[in-house]
Formats: C-alpha cells, structure tokens, sequence
C-alpha cells in the first residue's frame, strides 16, 4: 500500500467497491423504447443467495453493497473534539477544486478552465452583487428624497418605479401605486438566494462528510461493530505466526476490551498479501494457501497478488485526477480525513502539497485491481452475507425471548433504571485511558450498556437490520428498545434510537408517518441538546464553545441530513427551519454558521423573505468568528441584498458595520471604504461604541491614505453625477487627483436649513427691474420684520413714484396716450391719491398675477446678484458620531460660465496639477465684509459649449477665478449640531450656481457634499397637482450682472444717553447711509411704515409753506428723498465706500413696542446714462424696534365768551402718566403752540402766577420757573381764542409759554417751529391717504 501512495484500507475500499457491471441498452422499434439491463462479470461478482433478514428473505444485489474497510487505529477511540473543529474548518473552506469547477452559489460551469484567477474572480463577483444593491439603495433613497418621501419607508427602488410604469402606462396612476412592497422585497430575495449555499454545494457536502466521519464510531450506536475482520500478513514476514498472533483477542481495538462489542461476534478472515516485484521469489502460493487453511480452516483463508508494475513518480496536473490514475479514485468517494483519530495532514484547502506526488495505485496492474475485487466479492458472498445472517437470526432471538410478547412487555413495568454515568466512570476507572477526556467519557457511555445486555443486543439487531435495508423489521427494534434508553435517562442513546426511527420512517414511506416524522425528529433533537448539557463544561456561560460535545455533533448532522431530504422538508420548511436555527445555539460559530444557513433557505422557501435575511445575517457572523471570510462575506451580500429594500435603518447600518470590518479584513478596501462612508454618516454610527466609530474612522483615513487605487475606485462609485454633467472624475489628464467622497452624509448638511443672503449688509436685499419679487434677506425666511409690511411698501413707493413722476427711474413712456387720457375712477377729492390708488391696485394685480405664474412654474426667475459682492450661505451641520470632530478648510462649491470669455469655472472636481498650499493663497477683502477671500482648493476650466467635462483643465493659479471663497474651521461635540456660514464672492458677469461644500476630515480625507433642495410644487395642471410634482429648485442659482452699489442704512439718537422714548417725544437722530458696493448710488428714496421721521434740512434753502415737506414725495407723507451732497459738483451721488449722515427728527406715536420700518431705494448712477433708460434700483432695509412709554394726555374743549362777541374760550386739560423709570417722574412743561390761519390764542392772566400762593402754579421767587406735573397730576388751562383780521397770510403759531416770561404770537413759523408743523402736516396727509385707500379696497372688495 505504501509503493501505492495509500493505505490497505484505502486501497481495499476504492478497488474492493469498484463495480465491474456493464450497461447494456436494448431499443425495441415497435414502441420506441428503452429498455437498460446491467450485466455483471461473474467471475469477479458471484451471484448473491436470497438474503435471511428477522422475518423474510430478501433479494441483494452488489449496487446495494459497499463496504467500509476500517484500520484498527481508527477503531481505537473517537476523533478528539478539538481535531473534529480543526477538520471541520478546512473541510468549510472554499477549496482549489471548487474554484476550478466555477462553482458559485451551487452552479457549476464545467466549459472555463482557467483556474488562476478563479478566486479572484468569484470575489468579483460576489463584490459586483454588493455594489449592485448599495447602487440600488442609494437611487431609492434619491428618489424618496425627490418625491418629498422620508428616508427608511417601503417607497420601490427606483427599478421598480421604472418597470411598473412602463408595464402600466395606460392605465391609471392610482391603481399602479404604491407599488406593494411585498413584491419589491420577494424580488430582493430572489437575487439574494443565488448567493446563498444549495444542498448539493461542494463545500457544504465536504462538510458534511467531514462531520459524519468525525462522529462515527461513539458508543451510542452499533454501525461500526463489525461482522467480518480482516488479518492480513505479507509473504516477507513469517505469514502463519504472524496470522496466529493477529487472531489472539487482546490484538482487537479498545471497543471490544471495554465491554462495548462481542468478542466472539465475529468471523476472522485471513489474507496473505504477496508483492510480485518485491516478495520473496520462490513463493508458492498454492502450498501458502493449503498451510493456513490447514491451520486455520479452509473457508476463510486467501492469497492476493499486488504490484506487479514498477512505480514510476508522475506529478499530479489538475489537484484531483493525477495522470494515469483510474477513474476509481474519483468514483469512491472522499476518503476519512482522519488518520488514527487526529487530522491528516494533507487534508486542507490548498494543493500545493500535491505538486509533486506520485499517483495513487502505481504499482496496480489491471489484474491486480481486478484480484482486489474478486477478493472482495468472494469475502462478502462466502464470509460477509453469512455471518450477517447468522447476527441477525441469534440476536433475533434473543430478543425476541426478552422484548416481544405479553409476558415482556408487563415484566418491562418493574424494570430498574441503569446506573448512572458517574457510577459508570467510578466502575471502570482501571480501564485504558489515553488521557483524552472526551474518550473517556465516550468509553464510559459505552459501557453502561454491555454487548451482553439486551439493550445493547437489541441495538445491535436494529442497526444490523437497517445497514441491510430490512427498514420495516429496523423500526419496529427501535420501537422496543426507546422505551428503555427514556426510562434510563441515557439523552444520547435515546436521541439516537429516535433518529433513526425517522430514518426508518422516511425510507419506507414519509407521506405515511408524517406526524411521527415530525415527532420523533423534535424529540432527537431535545434530547441530543440535554446530553450535550450533560457532557459539556460551563467554564464560560453564555458564550460560544471552541469545541462542541459529540451530541451535539450528532444533531448538527441530523440536521443537516434532514435539510437536504426534499421528501421531508415539503411543506414543512417553516417548521424545519425553525429546527435548524434551535439547534444552532448549541453549535461552536462554524457548525452555527451552517446550521443557520441551512434555515435561511428553508425561511426562503417557506415565504418568511425577512426572516430569511435575519438569519444570513446571523450565519456571517458566525462564519466570521469561525475565520470564514469568504463565507461571512458571502452571507453579509445576501443579507444586505434584502435589507437594502426595508425600512430597517438600525439593521441596514448593523450589516454595513459587519460588511466594512469583514471586507477590510480581507483587504478589500474599495468596498470596505463604501460602507465606513457609509457608517459615519449613519445615525449614532448604527448605535456602536465610541471605540468602534473611531475605528470606522480610522480605517476610512487608513484606505485614503495607503491604498489610494482602490479609495478611487469607492470614491467613483460614490460619486454622484447631476443632470448637468458636472460630477466627481476620476480620470483626469493629470497625477494628483485628489480623494474626495462625496454625498457620505457626514457631518449632516441638513439641505432644508440652507440659507443665502447677501453678507456686506444684513439689511440690504437685491432687487433688479420691476418685475422682480422682493429679495428677502435669508431664503425661505421672512427676514427681519413681517414680510407683507416690505412688500406692501415697496408697492406704494412705486406707485406714488410712478404717480408723480419725480424719480428719474420712471418711464415716462410706459404708458400709451389712451392710458394718460383714461379718466380716474377713485374718487377720494384728490386726484393725486386716486391716481396713486390706481397705481397700487395694478401692481397688486401684477404681482398676484406673477405668483400665480411662478406657481405654475411660469413665469420663475434667478435672483440677480451683483459682481463683488459676496454672498453667505448657513446650514446646519449635525455630527452622528460620539466624537469630536473638526472640519478644517470648509468652503463653497459653486461654478460660473462666463458668456464674454466663453468659459466655466468650477471647483466642483478635486483635482489640480499642482498640490494645494494655503499658506500661499492669494487674499481677497470686499467692502462691507470682515472676511478673506481665497482661491478654491479646485478650479478648473472649460468652454460653456463642451458638455464633456473629461476636458476640463485646472486654473493656473496667476489667472483670475471667477469666483472666491472664504475658508472656516467648525469644531463639533458628539452628537451636536452647529450652524455653518461661509461665503463666496462672484468676480465675473454670468450665470452662477452654488453647488455644495467641501471640508477636510481629520486633516486628510476630503469630504463633499452637494446640496439638493426641493423645486416649489407645480399648480399648473391637476396631474401635477395629483402627484406633487416640483419644479427645478432655482435657489442655488443667480444671475451675476454689472458691479452695484450696495447701502447699508443706520440710525442712532444724536445723544448717547438717551435710554428711552416717551410717547410723543420729538427727538433728534442721526441716519446714516453707506455704499458698501462698488458703483455709485443716486435718487435715494427713503419708504417709512409711519410719519415718525422728519428729515432735517442739510442743503439750508428756503422753504414756503408750498414746498415739500420734509423732501416728501406723494401725498402719503411717508415717502421722502434724501437730500445730501456728493463729492464734488454730483450731487446726490453717493460713491462707492463713502458714508453720508442725514440729521433728522424721529415723533414717536403710540404705546408699547413699536416697529418703524424704513426701507430705502437707491438707483444706480451711471454718468451720461439716457434719461429714458430705466437705471436699476436696489433695495435696503431697516426695522427700528423701538419701546414706547407713556408720557402724558391731552384733552381740549371750546366755548364761547361771553365777555366779547366772536371770542371763545379754550379749556386744555393735562396729565401726567409718565411710567418710563421708578423715581423722577415730573414733567415740566415749556410752552404750548396753537397754529391757524384764522385766529390767534391770548393767555388768561392769573392762571400761572397770582398773588394768592395757594392758586398760584409757578412759584413767585422764581421767575424763570416753569410749570412742573408730577406723576398722575392733572392741570387744566383756559385760553382766550380771538380772531384775526385778514386770513389770506402765512399761519400764525401761538407760542403760550408756561412761565413767567412774555407770552407772544408769531406772524409766521421759523426754522425752528417747522419741525412742529411738519409732522403735523405729514401725519395729516398720511391718516388722509389711509383713510383714501382703505375706502378705496374696501369697495373693490
């Protein structure tokens, strides 16, 4: 056997089964049919006799006998626990022979012989199915984002968005969706499945003849007590006391010296084995045969001749079939991979050991083989059948005289239970022991039932009758004997018993003991996991065992033999899953990973699609704790295939933290890199330690870093391409492409919380042309102020400037002759306000009629925004993780296309051709903005008309961007979330778009993300209504034009120390104006809410009482240009960075807190512009929120004289309510002032000085005194009111001190005194024009 690279054994059990039977086919032309008959060589395969069984006869033929040769080492014990898991996890490995067939998920491809890069490939392919479904989830979880659908719902992939719509055109949009999800989730599966391994799989089946070979033999059951023992000698050797020696019983292995098989129970064969080449030369086999029949018999004694051919070394081709070996080496089967109980060692995956072997069975002629399996037959038709007979008949009746009958069965109620294990170890501790507990145990189980007792015999006639296929006599042993092994609590004898009862039951007929069945296989089970409680130690409770107890081994492999019985499993996959997955939390992580395997199929095909995906789960990380990486990878890609589809964002993210750490592990960094990009843009990171996150990202640094390949591959399979073409390259014409992953979701940009605003003013809002909506200062909010009170005054300001064609930005020319000419329907008595009121209800109309547009998605604009002046742009970042982050050279991405240069510049590509150094950055300072402008990290270049973005070339640093940016650094807590604003600034005309934000993680990765904003819902047609359609999002969007002006508006008191505002109290600020842009500022207008402001005359000319007041513009009183000089000879003209301060006077009203809008319009001034050109205007905006306290009340009352004929008298009433501070509450009061044109106010003597102190209000001994109310005081003054001669002058002002001083009446107002009587002018024609226009709506309305 050793010249033959074997063993005896191996050697007896390939070419003693070897069938010589010929297949001959017979067609009968009549019937066209087939008609196959074997023909077996009689002179190698005598015929078989009819076969004795307990109660019939039965009809063998040689297909139905194959024999098992067993050496007697490996008799001696049990495979040790510990090398039962070393062969198990080689024999679960993915071997070279699986690779060469192109065996993936139980298909097999026999036409590719190419077998190196078969591994790699296979990895390919199980990487592309995982890229397939993160590609599939990422375009879901788009398309949820597009409809306005939460992340995480039941909403179809996209594919199944695409399918049913073209399946389902025609009919209507409500019956095809929702999809339902259902269907979406079984066509997961489905592609999932084909990952998940089949039945008939090689490793699997290697596998599991590993495991049935590692549990032959234990003491529970009798198929390895053999019938017939074979002693072999050599011609070299004294062959006759060689042979004499050998048939001494204490030569017999272990079994059969601790009690455990007869001694006397079988038939001895004796073989004298001769090496024709090698052997003695003068052996004569006929006299050897006569000497050993002579002395021990003459049937069971025989001469075999072997090698007769010379052993010629050739190396082995293809790892399995060597050259010149026969096909009997592959038709036997696998061979035991255990040698004397422990590993052999060239089991394993690799076939690098065999490189150089010589072929097996060299020195075999064909004659040889044939004399091994003529050997054989003669053994088993003379030796082997008879001496099975001979078991069966003896031990059929022993126990029929002590099982079978009335009289056994009632003597079987007082039978004492066995000993126990403990007493049994105690018993035999003289035995052998090779120091191996688990032998020790096993041999104690052995015994507890010796050969000679009738459980033992009893077992034994069963299993003989069930090797011989008598199934139905087979059962009904096993039947008797149960009942003991139960009463005598032997979990492990019992469990067998049950086992094969269910064999039993399915060879005969499943269909019929389908109950039974079922039964008996959860009893095994049971019962196998309470003897494995039994022998396994609870060193460490609660966690996975190294090495698991023989029993459950044995439900491990019924398990699986049950899992692969298609009669069995029909119609009860749900159960036989469940049995699968309960047996596998008594199993070591690769007999679990298996057995939970093997459940997901049967949850698959039960119809329970998530508990199927659950369970593979479960098997990967059972495998990867077994050190299966293929396997775990394998089960994880179909689990993720199920998972992308759900709504389980916890376990999604669960999966990806397993699929990362397994696929790097494996150093498979790009899909790796995908799923730690993932993971930290997760919630919580999926709920993992702090410990773990940092791993995550560390790891995601490490890839980056190192393995740069393969990071661009993740980052091109990351990338997101826009409709417009600008997305992340990979390949460009240059070597430092950068790393950059994009849309990860870490930090989180929250896209909703996106804001943009103009940053060199907060005030300031863009707005070019009529037609234009009002720029709010942030996007999406209404700013400072209520929103409707800036629109309804930028609507009056238009119109009274349209109304009284002051403003040089009218057109005169809008309106047609028909138009001037048509007569004015409002009729407030002043046709100046109707016209203004017609003005304002046609821009009401036109600007309904403008959102009505834009709802329809009409008649939706850009915002037009200045060059140089930045812009800033808020969002809210939140960090998922645990950690401390920082975010280091954050800025904008955004592009412009120049239409004069022809060209587009980006950032958006993080590729350059020199590396970046910010130290060397140019900077940039704008007016109005405290910020430095930098160049982008990445600019590159193309033409507006090339749509190939492939072309695109860096910007050489010494040309000009067209756009820059600012750069911060954001500092994040765990689990925080901060409020970013950067800024960018346009220094080209054109079109401009604002693309995303890009930062640096930890100082190394680049990080992008692009933002996404939904489009306004579109109202034009009722399907899109149906379906919520959105229109293109125009917020990231603008139109860039010519350099602006830019004002920003201030206003603080001119005393410092002014702390509140008394109700009524005129006092004197100062508004300050300032051209934070880059062009020149002219007509500035200045829009007020309320007639509070009073602007102070600067230029000092002389005013008339037909002069405007306070430079107001229309009759509302509240609209008014700011008159100021410029420099030089412009005035009026406010340049680019000057600052203007107009004096003027604020009146407060009112009480409580009070909101004084002011909103100022500014026109750009070109020199030598055309007059009829309208120039474009700008808005600003300004809201003082001012506190209003009481101060006090006045009331007045006439009556006439009855001193003198047309006189009156005027009664005032004062009081004091002043609340404004807690002590110093007194009032002094100055003077009162009456102004008419037709009368004049006298004071009466006496009032304020008498000579009875007690009636006297000022003070005698103080002439300079004025009158002083304290808090709450009331004071009540008569006057005489007298007319005056001639009513055609100027007003007269009755100026009535309340002091002792010379009270007088001016003939006409001073400077001074225009202050009053502007604001009482003004609020007069304000409460007039809002009395006019509230009429003037309420009709319309």
């Amino acid at each position: 056997a050793t010249k033959n690279n074997s063993t005896l054994t191996e050697l007896f059990r390939v070419y003693g089964n070897s069938s010589t039977s010929t297949t001959t086919t017979t067609t009968t032309t009549k019937n066209n049919n087939n008609n196959t008959t074997l023909r077996h060589d009689n002179e190698l395969e005598p015929p078989l006799p009819p076969f004795r069984s307990a109660n019939r006869s039965m009809l063998l033929t040689w297909d139905q006998i194959v024999l098992d040769f067993v050496s007697i080492q490996d008799m001696e014990g049990n495979v040790p626990e510990v090398e039962a898991e070393r062969a198990l996890g080689e024999s679960a490995c993915v071997w070279d022979e699986d690779l060469m067939n192109r065996i993936v998920g139980g298909k097999r491809d026999d036409d590719d012989d190419d077998r190196e890069e078969d591994e790699d490939e296979e990895m390919a392919q199980l990487e592309q199915c995982v890229v397939d479904a993160l590609a599939e989830e990422e375009e879901g979880e788009r398309i949820r984002k597009a409809d306005g659908i939460p992340s995480m719902t039941s909403a179809p992939p996209s594919s199944r968005r695409a399918e049913d719509t073209t399946n389902n055109g025609d009919n209507d949009d409500n019956e095809s969706f929702p999809i339902q999800h259902e269907e979406v989730l079984k066509e997961c599966a489905d592609a999932a499945i084909s990952l998940t391994s089949r039945p008939n799989t090689p490793w699997l089946l290697r596998f599991r003849h590993t495991l049935d070979c590692s549990t032959d033999g234990i003491g529970h059951e009798m198929f390895r007590n053999p019938s017939v023992v074979i002693l072999a000698a050599s011609t070299s050797e004294p062959y006759i006391n060689c042979f004499a020696e050998l048939a001494n019983v204490h030569h017999l292995p272990r079994p059969y010296h601790d009690g455990r098989y007869d001694p006397n129970g079988f038939r001895r064969e004796f073989l004298l084995l001769h090496d024709v080449l090698s052997g003695p030369k003068d052996f004569d086999e006929a006299r050897a045969l006569q000497r050993m029949r002579d002395r021990f018999g003459p049937g069971c004694c025989q001469v075999l001749r072997l090698n007769s051919l010379s052993s010629e070394p050739v190396a082995i081709s293809d790892g399995y079939n060597s050259v010149g070996e026969t096909d009997e080496w592959e038709n036997a089967g696998p061979a035991t991979p255990f040698v004397a109980n422990a590993l052999s060692k060239e089991y394993g995956p690799s076939l690098a050991y065999a490189e150089n072997a010589p072929i097996r069975g060299a020195c075999l002629s064909p004659l040889d083989k044939r004399a091994i399996r003529r050997y054989v037959a003669n053994m088993v038709a003379t030796g082997l059948v008879p001496a099975v007979e001979r078991r069966i008949a003896n031990l059929n009746t022993t126990v029929t005289n002590a099982k079978k009958g009335v009289k056994n069965v009632i003597k079987s109620f007082w039978r004492k239970p066995k000993e126990s294990v403990s007493s049994v170890l105690s018993d035999n501790s003289g035995n052998r022991n090779d120091g191996n507990q688990s032998n020790k145990l096993a041999s104690s189980e052995f015994t507890r039932y010796r050969y000679d007792s009738i459980e033992s015999q009893t077992r034994l006639l069963a299993d003989t009758l069930f090797l011989m296929r008598d199934y139905e006599a087979a059962l009904g042993i096993y039947r008797l004997v149960k009942d003991d092994y139960k009463h005598d609590k032997a979990h492990l004898h019992y469990a067998s018993v049950q086992e094969m009862i269910v064999l039993c039951m399915f060879m005969i007929d499943p269909s019929k003991y389908s109950y039974d069945v079922q039964h008996s296989i959860e009893t095994a089970l049971y019962s196998y996991s309470r003897a494995a409680d039994e022998e396994k130690d609870d060193v460490n409770p609660g966690v996975r065992p190294s090495k698991a107890p023989y029993a459950t081994r044995l439900a491990t492999r019924l398990c699986l033999a049950l899992s692969s019985a298609r009669t069995i499993c029909e119609g009860k996959h749900m159960e036989m899953a469940d049995l699968l997955a309960s047996a596998s939390s008594h199993e070591t992580p690769l007999g679990a990973a298996v057995l939970l395997e093997r459940s997901s199929s049967h949850y698959y095909q039960a119809g329970m699609i998530r508990k199927y995906a659950f369970h593979m789960l479960m098997a990967g990380h059972m495998f990867r704790s077994a050190g299966q990486d293929r396997h775990a990878f394998r089960c994880f890609a179909a689990s993720l295939y199920v998972y992308h589809g759900e709504r389980w964002g916890e376990l999604r993210s669960h999966l990806h933290s397993a699929l990362a750490a397994q696929l790097f592990g494996m150093s498979r960094f790009a899909l790796a890199m995908q799923f730690y990009a993932k993971l930290i843009g997760s919630a919580g990171g999926g709920r993992v330690s702090v410990r773990s996150q940092q791993k995550f990202l560390n790891h995601l640094v490490e890839i980056c870093r190192e393995q740069k390949a393969e990071a661009l591959i993740a980052v091109d399979r990351m990338g997101y391409n826009p409709s417009d073409g600008q997305g992340i390259l990979t390949q460009l014409n240059n070597d430092l492409q950068q790393i950059e992953i994009s849309n990860v979701g870490f930090p989180n940009v929250e896209d909703s919380s996106v804001r943009i605003y103009a940053d060199n003013s907060d005030q300031a809002s863009v707005l070019l042309g009529r037609a234009d909506s009002l720029a709010t200062n942030a996007l999406g909010s209404s700013g400072t102020g209520d929103d409707s009170v800036w629109q309804d005054m930028m609507i009056c300001a238009e119109s009274e400037l349209r109304a009284s064609s002051v403003s040089s930005s009218i057109d005169v020319n809008s309106s047609n002759e028909e138009e001037s000419n048509k007569p004015i329907s409002a009729h407030s008595g002043d046709e100046m306000i109707d016209r203004i009121i017609l003005e304002i209800d046609k821009e009401e109309r036109e600007a309904e009629y403008r959102e009505r547009q834009k709802r329809k998605g009409n008649a939706r604009t850009v915002e037009v925004r200045a060059t140089s002046e930045p812009i800033a742009v808020s969002f809210i970042l939140t960090n998922p993780l645990g950690l401390d982050i920082e975010l280091t050279e954050m800025q904008l991405v955004a592009s412009l296309s120049c239409p004069e240069s022809g060209l587009l510049h980006s950032n958006e590509m993080s590729s350059s051709y020199e590396q970046y150094d910010p130290s060397k950055s140019k900077v940039w300072k704008f007016h109005g903005s405290d910020k430095q402008y930098e160049r982008p990290a990445f600019m590159h270049q193309r033409s507006i008309d090339d749509s190939d973005t492939s072309e695109a070339a860096p910007v050489d640093k010494t040309s000009h961007p067209y756009f820059v940016v600012s750069k911060s650094t954001v500092t994040m807590t765990p689990s925080s979330s901060a409020l970013a604003s950067l800024n960018i600034c346009p220094l080209s005309k054109g079109d401009f778009k604002i693309i995303g934000v890009r930062f640096k993680l930890l100082g190394e990765v680049w990080i992008y993300h692009r933002f996404d904003l939904p489009g306004p819902l579109l109202q034009d047609t009722q399907l899109n209504r149906s379906k919520r359609v959105r229109g293109e999002s125009l917020s990231l969007k603008s139109k860039i034009e010519e350099e602006m002006p830019s004002l920003k508006v201030t206003i603080s008191p001119s005393n410092q120390n002014q702390s509140t505002v008394l109700q009524g109290q005129t006092s004197s600020w100062i508004l300050k104006l300032s051209n934070f842009g880059y062009a020149p500022a002219a007509n500035i207008m200045l829009k007020t809410n309320a007639p509070w402001l009073n602007i102070n005359d600067e230029i000092g000319r002389e005013h008339d009482e037909n002069s405007a007041t306070s430079h107001c513009i229309g009759p509302s009183g509240t609209l008014m240009k700011v008159p100021f000089k410029g420099t030089g000879n412009k005035t009026g003209v406010l340049q680019p960075g000057e600052t203007i301060e107009v004096p003027v006077f604020i009146r407060t009203s009112g009480g409580g807190r009070q909101d004084f809008y002011m909103l100022c319009r500014y026109e750009l001034w070109k020199e030598g512009s055309q007059v009829n050109a309208p120039p474009r205007h700008r808005w600003a905006r300004k809201l003082l929120s001012v506190p209003v306290y009481p101060s006090i009340t006045m009331s007045a009352s006439l009556m006439p004289s009855y001193a003198n004929n047309g006189e009156n008298i005027l009664s005032v009433e004062l009081m004091n309510y002043r609340s404004d501070r807690d002590t110093g509450l007194d009032i002094n009061f100055d003077n009162i002032c009456v102004i008419s044109r037709h009368f004049e106010v006298k004071q009466l003597q006496g009032q304020l000085i008498s000579d009875d102190v007690s009636n006297s209000l000022i003070p005698l001994d103080d002439k300079s005194s004025t009158l002083e109310v304290g808090w709450q005081e009331r004071v009540t003054l008569h006057y005489l009111v007298a007319p005056v001669a001639g009513t055609d002058g100027p007003c007269n002002i009755s100026t009535l001190p309340f002091s002792n001083d010379e009270i007088g009446s001016l003939p006409n107002a001073t400077h001074g005194d225009r202050t009053l009587t502007d604001f009482i002018c003004r609020e007069r024609a304000h409460d007039v024009f809002s009395v006019s226009c509230f009429r003037w709506f309420t009709i319309i309305l």
